[in-house]
């Protein structure tokens, strides 16, 4: 058998195996999406309520649009473009409405999922940065880890999906927690994100400096929170991690069973007990 008329397929065969994968083609969309991300800047201080009016509109019909197809009418120099090209020019004077309307719905860019993640942490972190002090920074403070932890991971463990998001997400709230000037928003920002170290090292047990930053977080909270049911929740939240870890002894427990007999949980050492808590709401 003659292995000449085979060398032009082996050359491409060898080729193939060399390439990692595919190069990412991305749109120009994108392209602009990034340079915004790079370059974002607040208008002035006098602009901002005509920017936000016009952003309100703009995410409106936006919104609108997506409800009715959130899929392939999205992408660039589709007749549906027109929301995004308003909303991008809003976002690039400088419209912090705009910008987080595009950063929490990224994917109507047709961003490549090899640039998802990239993009979607870069994009948070920028909105923490600049719109640290927006009347929703409260707002944002909590829904982060909805933004990025994926439904799938979340049905299967809480604890392990935010194991996997907290490298993306931890820019973000050390950002909020950084630049936002408002008292309850650092605190909100501090108290979600010793949450999510919290959830993150209970999923292995094995990354101790998040347990040690939790623990100082929710303590400071607990000492200096200026609004009580944040400074109680994080009073249990730190409780719970000096006390209820798996492994631990049970804390004390005195009262009375269902015929009125008082005990304590002391009593019954040394044999297996089951708590049951339950109420109604």
């Amino acid at each position: 058998m003659k292995l000449a008329p085979l060398l032009p397929f082996f050359a491409w065969l060898a080729l193939l195996s060399c390439t990692s994968s595919p190069p990412v083609i991305e749109s120009p969309t994108i392209a602009r999406y990034e340079r915004l991300l790079d370059t974002f800047e607040l208008a002035p201080a006098g602009q901002q309520a005509a920017l936000d009016t016009e952003a309100r509109s703009a995410v409106a019909a936006g919104e609108a649009l997506f409800h009715i197809d959130g899929r392939s009418r999205w992408f660039e120099g589709s007749p549906s473009s027109e929301p995004i090209e308003r909303l991008s020019q809003l976002a690039e004077r400088g419209s912090p409405r705009a910008l987080r309307w595009l950063v929490e719905n990224d994917g109507v860019l047709g961003v490549a999922l090899e640039s998802r993640e990239r993009l979607r942490r870069v994009g948070l972190t920028v909105l923490c940065t600049h719109c640290a002090d927006e009347p929703w920074a409260l707002e944002l403070c909590r829904a982060l880890p909805i933004l990025w932890i994926n439904t799938g991971d979340a049905l299967m463990s809480l604890s392990v999906a935010y194991r996997r998001a907290l490298p993306q997400i931890e820019p973000a709230y050390r950002a909020l927690i950084e630049h936002a000037a408002r008292p309850e928003v650092r605190e909100v920002a501090r108290f979600e994100f010793a949450r999510m170290l919290q959830l993150a090292y209970e999923s292995r047990r094995d990354t101790p400096a998040e347990l040690v930053e939790a623990r100082e977080l929710f303590a400071a909270l607990a000492r200096d929170a200026t609004a009580p049911e944040l400074a109680r929740d994080a009073r249990r939240s730190h409780f719970a991690l000096d006390r209820l870890r798996e492994g631990m002894l049970a804390p004390s427990v005195a009262t009375e069973d269902v015929d009125g007999v008082p005990f304590r949980l002391e009593d019954y050492r040394g044999r297996v007990v089951l708590l049951l808590f339950w109420g109604f709401w």
